[in-house]
């Protein structure tokens, strides 16, 4: 246990991109972590799961980014060709860290494509491609919420966010199609998409479909999500 200027945990382990040389991350991310109050650890993309193991041992907490496409091999289905190119190391990576954050409930938050590798994690499948872009893949504003999704009442989302409708943002064209097992819907698009998932037999496992670490600083509601995380990963240490 790390007890240094209030932060009390030991590490939260963070899912990265690649980009040409450099593993990276939008600092969004980092920066809502850390205000919530844990310490965020930006990992290797690596596909050895001996070193994945040993960075588990020790984890407090698994956030899964936004990202790329998730190979449709691996919920069985062929390639859509509106399907982007795929990152066949971050998926295994990112499926065998959602295996065994679930297995050994480590507090677990999913984001964009996140909620997409849990639910995969789980057995579940995906949507190859949204047809409402309009609605979806609003990339201009980021920060800004474009269209509303309905929280259901029983979730852990509810008891997070204290409502049953609020606004988010939206940039993806890929979404939660057939559910994994022990995945239950806890929060729907107007066009019924699935917004949020989540596993109430663990402690926390939660994925959302848009992207509260860009609404953190202007929207209480992205706030409360990263203070819940934060609350499940200090009781998880």
């Amino acid at each position: 246990m790390l007890n240094v200027e209030g932060y009390a945990v030991k590490k939260v382990l963070v899912t990265p991109c690649k980009n040409k040389n450099l593993y990276c991350i939008i600092n969004d991310y980092m920066d809502a972590l850390l205000k919530a109050g844990v310490l965020p650890v930006l990992l290797p993309l690596t596909d050895d799961k001996t070193a994945l193991e040993a960075y588990l041992a020790d984890a407090d907490g698994l956030v899964l980014t936004g990202g790329g496409d998730v190979e449709p091999a691996l919920y069985g289905e062929e390639r859509d060709p509106l399907c982007g190119p795929a990152n066949p190391v971050r998926d295994g990576m990112e499926l065998f860290l959602s295996q065994m954050a679930h297995h050994r409930n480590i507090p677990t938050l999913g984001i964009c494509r996140g909620i997409q590798v849990m639910n995969c994690a789980l057995g579940g499948n995906l949507y190859q491609h949204v047809e409402t872009a309009e609605m979806h893949q609003r990339t201009d504003v980021p920060r800004e919420g474009v269209h509303s999704v309905s929280v259901e009442e029983g979730t852990l989302l509810h008891r997070i966010l204290k409502q049953e409708k609020i606004m988010v943002n939206s940039r993806h064209h890929q979404a939660v199609n057939r559910l994994g097992q022990g995945f239950v819907a806890a929060a729907h698009a107007p066009d019924g998409l699935t917004e949020g998932a989540e596993d109430p037999s663990r402690r926390f496992f939660l994925g959302v479909q848009w992207h509260p670490e860009s609404m953190y600083e202007a929207d209480g509601n992205a706030r409360n999500i990263f203070a819940a995380f934060a609350a499940a990963v200090k009781e998880n240490s």
